[in-house]
């Protein structure tokens, strides 16, 4: 009985404790990562807050999940869909768009910043800014 009590106290601190203490979704962040990829000069991991990404169960909520995906660019600055290669963590490319989709889409990568924009379809959630760390 007494451990049935300890188990439910625990675990109610556990639940209330994670959604205090994280307020909102996790920061999305890129990594620049020296050597580029797939013959292109730059390689870019985004860490994002779509799909099942969040945290982990704990008092703190320290432990955020990312979905990550990989940009391959030749060159730096504001550039569009047919400038890069963009691979998702399950190594597909990413790009299900049409022409005109993919010419509305812009993306600037430089060594402080990852910026996405111009979606407007199934992956508008991705529009944003992701901070090198």
């Amino acid at each position: 009985m007494i451990k049935r009590i300890i188990f439910l106290v625990l675990t109610s601190l556990l639940l209330v404790g994670c959604g205090v203490n994280c307020k909102g979704e996790p920061p999305r962040k890129a990594k620049y990562i020296q050597g580029g990829g797939h013959g292109m000069l730059h390689h870019f991991k985004l860490y994002d807050t779509r799909g099942d990404a969040g945290h982990t169960p704990s008092l703190k909520c320290i432990n955020y999940r990312y979905v990550t995906s990989d940009v391959y660019s030749d060159k730096l600055g504001t550039v569009t869909a047919s400038d890069i290669i963009w691979i998702d963590m399950q190594g597909n490319e990413v790009f299900s768009l049409n022409a005109d989709q993919m010419e509305q889409m812009r993306m600037y990568l430089s060594m402080q910043k990852v910026v996405i924009s111009g979606y407007t379809n199934e992956y508008a959630s991705e529009n944003g800014e992701y901070p090198i760390k």
